[in-house]
């Protein structure tokens, strides 16, 4: 899985990205996540009603897809 750190430093620019891929989610669910990968796998789970393994891959493939690279000075 991606470095979480990255994931957290860009959060804010990707929720569009993440109310995209589950629209099911709610503001509180995003406030609750925070960019960490390990939230976001437990609440996909739960609104999706699927295991976590599966949320795990769901998550993973939503992450690689956006490409998220550290930023530049």
């Amino acid at each position: 899985m991606i470095n979480g750190n990255l994931l957290k430093e860009q959060w804010y620019e990707r929720i569009n990205d993440l109310r995209e891929r589950w629209p099911d989610l709610t503001q509180s669910d995003v406030d609750y996540i925070e960019g960490d990968p390990n939230k976001l796998i437990k609440v996909v789970a739960k609104r999706r009603h699927i295991p976590q393994e599966e949320a795990i891959r769901d998550v993973n493939d939503f992450i690689s897809r956006l490409k998220v690279r550290p930023k530049l000075a």
